[in-house]
């Protein structure tokens, strides 16, 4: 006897029409939305005693807030001047926007 696959009451090879028909009208489910690109900056200051600093976002000359809590590195505890951190973009309550999962990336300018 012949293995057969059900699922929610289709074989497979109904199974395979119906991903064929999915696949030629490009479908994406709306969980596989590509992620946002991350930003890369340079760190212009770091105030070590409050743990807080100000990026540079490459490409412009905007300075984003960011402390060292929102490290996605649990062992990065303090930045240097010129160090080259990643980050994403998010609004804090007052709606403004600072640098958040914050990684290192190595390299000074």
């Amino acid at each position: 006897m012949k293995n057969v696959i059900v699922w929610d009451g289709l074989k497979g090879e109904e199974m395979a029409e119906v991903y064929s028909m999915i696949e030629s009208t490009n479908y994406k489910s709306p969980a596989a939305q590509p992620k946002a690109k991350r930003s890369k900056g340079t760190v212009r200051k770091f105030n070590d005693p409050k743990r807080y600093g100000f990026v540079e976002v490459d490409g412009t000359k905007d300075r984003l807030f960011f402390h060292i809590s929102e490290s996605v590195d649990p062992g990065l505890s303090w930045l240097s001047y010129g160090e080259r951190i990643s980050f994403d973009i998010e609004e804090d309550a007052k709606g403004r926007s600072q640098a958040v999962k914050i990684t290192l990336i190595g390299g000074r300018n």
